[in-house]
């Protein structure tokens, strides 16, 4: 009975250590993942605004935007190619 039990903690814990590798792996990339993707929309958001800009003064209001969001959206870019840990994930930002 007790190396049934000792089997048994010694499974949950090979689990934790998964799940620990897993949380502290994937999650983090798939967060910062969805953050690239609001920033491109932004980016968009941004450029349909210089596009459809009624005035001169709205285009420059806007022109500036797209200037930081574009250069943020860069930014967040390197940032993700640095911290890549597959050839993949670095292909993606690239």
């Amino acid at each position: 009975m007790s190396a049934i039990g000792g089997y048994a903690v010694y499974q949950t814990r090979g689990s934790a250590a998964e799940v620990r590798k897993v949380t502290e792996g994937v999650v983090p990339s798939s967060l910062a993942s969805a953050d690239l993707v609001l920033q491109v929309k932004d980016v968009q958001l941004a450029t349909m605004t210089l596009v459809y800009a009624p005035d001169a003064n709205m285009v420059s209001q806007a022109e500036d935007d797209l200037k930081k969001k574009k250069a943020s959206l860069q930014e967040a870019l390197k940032l993700r190619a640095k911290d890549a840990a597959s050839h993949a994930q670095k292909g993606f930002v690239a």
